[in-house]
């Protein structure tokens, strides 16, 4: 039944989202902050805000003034990816060969998409919860991304706040986007960037234990759409001679794909 259903979900938003993003990806800034994957810890931030959303944001009508003035779900300027692109899979997977060969020898892409995970997780419950200051304090990702991070959040209904929060068992597709490299020949440092996006659907764990009991898959299925989710976050990495650094995240987003397919065309995703 769970294999059935993720099959389902990812042929759904196939034919939801019709194609893949061709658009390139500018690299970004070169401050990093130490962070260790291993801090990560989905569970201590339980799915509350999950489930939060699961019992009282989804509706289609709200009593909340400012669900009328509602906005798309964004947090920062950076590009929305939701499929992976045809000719950065190839240019990744070389990348991953030099970062092994000169950098990490142990750098593995299905290992740093656990830790991803693990990361993206703990960061989107801090940043559903309004809890900035935590994120500060913990350095998961550069300080300089925070204020914009927290401007958008503010303009978001309570509804979209709950939205943002992810749980790891409702995650059915993830995959590295984009690899990149960052050198300066003029002070020899050398950064590592890797973006990657997941894909899930609020309640799919739930559903899956239920699905058998008391709801069907069609009955659940049938009003999905509205909580389907796609989240973006890059890494980056300083491997400079010398230097003893680690993962930290320098920009993200979290946005419905429906709100993307509504306002860009096919080959702008």
């Amino acid at each position: 039944m769970a294999a059935h259903m993720k099959r389902y979900l990812f042929n759904k938003l196939s034919r939801i989202l019709l194609n893949v993003a061709f658009d390139k990806q500018s690299l970004g800034s070169k401050t990093s902050y130490r962070i260790n994957f291993n801090q990560f810890n989905p569970s201590k931030y339980s799915s509350l805000f999950v489930n939060n959303f699961q019992k009282n944001s989804v509706r289609k009508c709200s009593t909340n003034r400012n669900e009328n003035k509602r906005i798309d779900l964004k947090l920062m300027d950076f590009e929305e990816r939701i499929w992976p692109h045809p000719l950065k899979v190839f240019r990744n997977k070389f990348f991953g060969f030099l970062i092994r060969g000169y950098f990490d020898h142990d750098f593995s892409s299905q290992e740093f998409l656990k830790g991803a995970e693990q990361a993206m997780i703990v960061v989107s419950n801090l940043i559903s919860s309004g809890n900035f200051k935590t994120l500060s304090e913990k350095k998961y990702t550069i300080k300089s991304i925070i204020p914009e991070i927290q401007k958008n959040y503010n303009l978001l209904t309570q509804s979209q706040r709950h939205f943002i929060a992810v749980n790891a068992e409702d995650i059915f597709l993830q995959f590295i986007y984009e690899i990149g490299m960052i050198f300066d020949d003029a002070t020899k440092e050398r950064y590592v960037e890797i973006t990657a996006a997941f894909q899930g659907l609020h309640g799919l764990a739930d559903s899956q234990r239920q699905s058998e009991e008391d709801l069907s898959f069609q009955e659940y299925m049938a009003e999905s759409g509205e909580k389907l989710y796609v989240t973006n976050y890059r890494f980056i990495r300083e491997y400079t001679k010398g230097k003893d650094d680690v993962w930290v995240i320098n920009r993200l987003n979290h946005f419905s794909p429906k709100e993307i397919v509504s306002k860009t065309g096919i080959f702008d995703r």
